[in-house]
């Protein structure tokens, strides 16, 4: 089982186009296996409520909070063999997956991974400003630095202990440092 693991705070304008490319990834890909966990993280906005609209399970945050922590908890709560995180702002592209994993083994080709996406920029009032592409190399290749969305194996994830909750800034790289 596969669980995404998605994380926000105030994400009302990209929650929701978020979790519609997580079901088209796992619809173009033909994922059958899998959960969908959004971890909101003391929102003021109406995130939590778009999110429910969809298939997800929520866990919200409302003490001390950062990426950190709301992946750590998304992570505890998820029931697949695979930890798939992205941000709430994040959309996810489905030809990516085929790099990644074997169908036939049903396991992931690497025991971490980043990925490709596109990050959306907006302006104060969230009107679109423009995207950008996140593009890795063609081939595999080792890179220390992680971003928003970061594949493990669960096991893997469990076995370096998850985030630093401590940090407030970098958790993503600092993961990636460890994992390296």
């Amino acid at each position: 089982m596969i669980s995404f693991i998605i994380i926000g705070k105030n994400v009302k304008e990209t929650i929701s186009a978020c979790i519609k490319s997580v079901l088209c990834f796992t619809d173009k890909n033909k994922i059958d296996s899998y959960e969908i966990i959004y971890v909101d993280s003391n929102s003021k906005d109406n995130s939590i409520e778009i999110a429910r609209k969809y298939p997800t399970r929520i866990y919200s945050i409302t003490g001390e909070v950062n990426a950190a922590i709301g992946r750590n908890v998304g992570a505890k709560k998820a029931n697949g063999d695979i930890l798939f995180f992205i941000d709430g702002d994040m959309e996810l592209y489905p030809d990516f997956f085929k790099h990644i994993y074997n169908k036939e083994t049903e396991k992931l080709n690497y025991p971490f991974c980043n990925g490709y996406w596109e990050d959306k920029y907006y302006d104060e009032e969230y009107n679109f400003l423009y995207s950008q592409d996140v593009v890795l190399p063609k081939e595999p290749n080792f890179i220390n630095a992680t971003g928003g969305l970061i594949i493990i194996e669960k096991e893997l994830w469990n076995k370096v202990g998850g985030m630093d909750e401590r940090l407030t800034r970098s958790q993503d790289h600092d993961i990636g440092l460890r994992l390296a």
